[in-house]
């Protein structure tokens, strides 16, 4: 298996535990978390939240960022286990 299918297949795990955890619990979202961490600042979270809006495609907003280039891979899986594993 690739790495990109590696990739791939664990973001749809993570996808999937984000969505299973956020049915009636309210948490940290990733935008605070990668903000908090210093991963993102405010304007770039906003521009990230701003284009997730215009795509209107269901995308995630790690997958956003992703894309824009305004995070690595590695901060949105460390920002993501941050917050699937909330106590």
């Amino acid at each position: 298996m690739s790495v990109r299918e590696r990739y791939e297949k664990a973001l749809a795990e993570i996808r999937g535990r984000i969505r299973e955890g956020r049915k009636g619990e309210v948490g940290k979202r990733l935008g605070e978390i990668l903000m908090e961490t210093g991963a993102l600042d405010q304007a770039t979270l906003q521009r990230g939240l701003a284009e997730q809006q215009l795509r209107g495609n269901g995308e995630l907003l790690g997958e956003v960022l992703l894309s824009l280039n305004l995070i690595e891979e590695e901060t949105l899986l460390s920002a993501l286990h941050m917050q699937t594993n909330r106590n």
